[in-house]
């Protein structure tokens, strides 16, 4: 029985119950203990030469009619990236 499996596969919690034979209840809490073991580990520290950038996107509304007010400047939206080498 590998219930890890279904949460790969995308499964829902019914649908991996039935599937391996197991209650929905704890499915669910399989569910949620699974999805937490990420968060609870601790990240990896970079090392090396860490570069991160800052570049500004025009932030682009069309098609939405809520946004009637148009402002001269245009909008911009932040992406950052970052990017390490070890």
């Amino acid at each position: 029985m590998n219930y890890r499996a279904a949460l790969i596969e995308g499964l829902t919690m019914r649908t991996g119950a039935r599937q391996y034979g197991i209650d929905k209840n704890t499915s669910f809490r399989w569910h949620h203990r699974f999805l937490a073991l990420p968060a609870a580990t601790a990240a990896n520290r970079l090392q090396g030469i860490i570069e991160v950038d800052e570049t500004f996107f025009p932030l682009s509304c069309k098609g939405q009619l809520t946004w009637i007010v148009h402002h001269a400047n245009v909008a911009q939206a932040p992406v950052f990236a970052c990017a390490g080498s070890t």
